[in-house]
């Protein structure tokens, strides 16, 4: 780029660390660095840097997807085919999960949309695709023909020190909660295996009462915070 002229634009429609002609990108025989860790931070890396270069009009990467980033077990490519063909518009709700658990916090979604996929911006005046904000909760409605980027924050939490209380034969696992959050209570058998969970308890009720303790398996206990 240095070596060429300043009045020169460049545009960079895509770009990936593979072979220019596509080939060797499949499972069976890789182009490394592609289908890589290091191969998408290197696309991701050369897309920022040539974007502070003056004469760089546009600069897109290439799809970190199926041999050149994350494998997809269903694209669902026809039926959005199907769907597009035979004029249909969807509105999809998702569930938001982290660490195998839904995600209770308030979401910041930035969003573009419109009833129409060929809607263009012709003029400042006529701009019928905006960029739109709007804060949302689990789960979440995907708009028709959008793209949708949710954000939300996440906090250390203090962690609870779980007690065992027992009354009339009833089992009480009680903690001290704190404010705004909602404690999902979770046992396994094997502290080696997956956890499993028993319920979710907003913070004004701090406890979970079970009945089992007799009869089930040695249980071990712990609480998370989506």
């Amino acid at each position: 780029m240095a070596g060429n002229s300043p009045s020169m634009s460049c545009l960079i429609t895509e770009f990936q660390p593979v072979q220019g002609n596509g080939a060797g990108t499949t499972n069976q025989h890789p182009n490394e660095p592609s289908m890589t860790l290091y191969g998408g931070i290197y696309a991701s890396e050369f897309v920022l840097r040539m974007s502070t270069v003056p004469q760089m009009k546009h600069v897109g990467n290439f799809q970190l997807f199926n041999e050149n980033g994350i494998s997809a077990t269903n694209v669902f490519r026809q039926a959005a085919v199907n769907a597009a063909n035979a004029g249909y518009a969807t509105n999809t709700p998702v569930q938001i999960v982290q660490d195998g658990v839904v995600v209770t916090n308030v979401f910041l979604e930035t969003f573009v949309t419109g009833s129409d996929p060929s809607a263009t911006n012709s003029a400042p005046e006529i701009s019928p695709v905006q960029v739109q904000t709007n804060t949302v909760m689990n789960p979440v409605m995907i708009p028709e023909y959008s793209v949708v980027r949710l954000e939300w924050t996440v906090t250390n939490v203090p962690p609870a020190q779980l007690f065992l209380s027992q009354s009339n034969g009833v089992q009480s696992i009680g903690w001290n909660g704190s404010t705004n959050l909602m404690y999902s209570v979770q046992s396994t058998t094997n502290l080696m295996s997956t956890w499993s969970t028993l319920g979710k308890i907003e913070n004004a009720q701090t406890n979970f009462s079970f009945t089992n303790w007799s009869t089930a398996p040695q249980q071990f206990y712990r609480l998370a915070v989506p």
